[in-house]
């Protein structure tokens, strides 16, 4: 597999996302395109992509965990975590940093075997611990220059689908997370 076939992902990076076990994210920004509607009741609704479901069950099924971290704490962020089965689910985290040592931790991963995706100045402790760093194409310079790897996808329209496809090429397992959608294959197996 070349370079081109992974995004353009230079060798000593692929090295990096192939050692993946975990992939962490930020929400809004990330997940979401950071747009917050709320409504004069305070309650506030966001937007989720589907490919980035799709993308935590194909995370899943290749025996990669993913969990988000959070600043905010709302029910919509829950209840899609919830959903996808996303754990851990971490919201209201001021020191995202610590979280992420925090999650290495009880997990047992070094933080070499995990990702992180982040948008914006409150990841920047998490990317910078992070085994293989990921920022969104609208972070700023610093983001950036922490990040091993800049999403080609807008936030909010399937950056961890990006991503854990990035990985999973990465790992040489892209092929096997076919499988279930080829022609004549029962999805049931």
């Amino acid at each position: 597999m070349t370079a081109r076939q992974i995004g353009g992902l230079p060798k000593k990076k692929r090295r990096k996302a192939a050692r993946v076990r975990l992939i962490l994210s930020d929400i809004d920004g990330v997940l979401t395109t950071g747009h917050l509607a709320q409504f004069p009741d305070g309650a506030i609704t966001k937007t989720f992509h589907v490919a980035d479901g799709l993308a935590v069950k194909l995370a899943h099924r290749a025996g990669i965990g993913v969990g988000w971290i959070t600043g905010r704490s709302d029910p919509a962020s829950a209840q899609r975590a919830h959903e996808l089965g996303v754990s851990p689910f971490l919201a209201g985290i001021q020191d995202k940093g610590e979280a992420f040592t925090e999650v290495a931790a009880a997990l047992s991963l070094d933080s070499s075997q995990i990702a992180y995706i982040g948008d914006d100045l409150p990841d920047l402790p998490a990317l910078r611990r992070a085994g293989f760093a990921v920022t969104v194409a609208t972070a700023g310079q610093d983001l950036r220059k922490a990040a091993d790897w800049v999403a080609r996808t807008p936030p909010g329209c399937g950056v961890l689908r990006e991503v854990v496809e990035l990985v999973l090429r990465s790992q040489g397992r892209w092929a096997d997370a076919l499988v279930p959608y080829l022609p004549g294959r029962d999805p049931a197996e």
